[in-house]
């Protein structure tokens, strides 16, 4: 039986040598999309063409595989198959030597779109926990800040929020501290399409804004509340598509925090402002987030 492409990544490593690998190189070629003439086995082949380097890079890129991790996994298992390609005589070269993989992108830093910012602000409307999620979106406050937030920090005069404490977990338990940096201490302005959700949780709150049953969150009731709006927010957004086209949206807190990083930067704000905004301890950090925009963006 002939393996596909697929299932030789799925499989142990071991399984890319010998006769597993000389039994399943027509498969293989198939897969990977080599037209007549092209395949990388041929007895005396210097290695592969730039064209076939490319179709296997394309195939490690596509499909489900996205994260930089798990790209890495199938170059490994190419890599080893066809360094025993080249032990076995089949080829010369291995030609994933040449294969560069694409740059890491951590999860955390890759900003919400434009479309979903504006579908979770809809579904935020009717959403129990909305003040929450679009505090998070809205300031891009990091989580600890957030939850240690009381209504004496809210300046609905000068449209300000003051950043002066954190919430940190010691055991699950919630603890109030000092900010994480000099730099954390900041004054936040209040956007426009936050103003609703502060002034109704400022007149029901007691002092803290976020709270579960009168007290601070511990560490897993917010997790577990973030997932729930994910599931949540996954079926809000599949309500009207048919099984064949649901999607799975899937995002971090801390995603938030660069979302808003992002907003700033699309309205012009300058890397200086931001960093105050944001309580980067560096302005090199607002910078680099910057610098990586301009690529991403321009």
């Amino acid at each position: 039986k002939g393996y596909s492409a697929e299932e030789i990544i799925n499989l142990p490593i071991a399984h890319a040598e010998g006769r597993f690998f000389t039994e399943n190189i027509e498969q293989i070629n198939h897969d990977i999309g080599l037209e007549n003439g092209e395949h990388w086995h041929s007895e005396g082949s210097s290695g592969l063409h730039k064209s076939q380097e490319v179709k296997i890079l394309e195939y490690m890129t596509g499909r489900q595989y996205y994260e930089t991790k798990d790209i890495k996994k199938v170059k490994d298992i190419l890599h080893q198959m066809f360094e025993q390609a080249v032990m076995s005589g089949h080829i010369i070269t291995n030609p994933v030597i040449c294969v560069k993989l694409p740059p890491l992108i951590h999860k955390n830093k890759m900003s919400i779109p434009d479309d979903e910012i504006d579908n979770i602000s809809k579904f935020c409307k009717s959403y129990e926990h909305g003040a929450m999620i679009m505090t998070l979106l809205y300031t891009g406050v990091r989580r600890g800040e957030m939850l240690a937030l009381s209504k004496d920090d809210i300046d609905f005069d000068d449209m300000t929020i003051r950043i002066n404490k954190a919430v940190e977990f010691v055991n699950d338990n919630p603890r109030i501290k000092v900010p994480k940096t000099p730099k954390s201490n900041r004054t936040v302005p209040i956007l426009r399409p936050l103003l609703p959700y502060l002034s109704d949780i400022c007149s029901d709150a007691d002092y803290y804004l976020f709270t579960k049953d009168g007290e601070l969150y511990g560490k897993a009731s917010i997790e577990s509340l973030f997932r729930t709006f994910l599931r949540r927010y996954n079926e809000y957004i599949n309500r009207d598509r048919i099984p064949e086209e649901k999607i799975e949206i899937k995002y971090t807190m801390h995603q938030f925090r660069h979302t808003f990083c992002t907003l700033l930067y699309k309205a012009g704000v300058d890397v200086k402002t931001t960093q105050d905004i944001l309580g980067h301890s560096s302005v090199g950090v607002t910078l680099d987030i910057y610098t990586h925009l301009d690529r991403e963006l321009k």
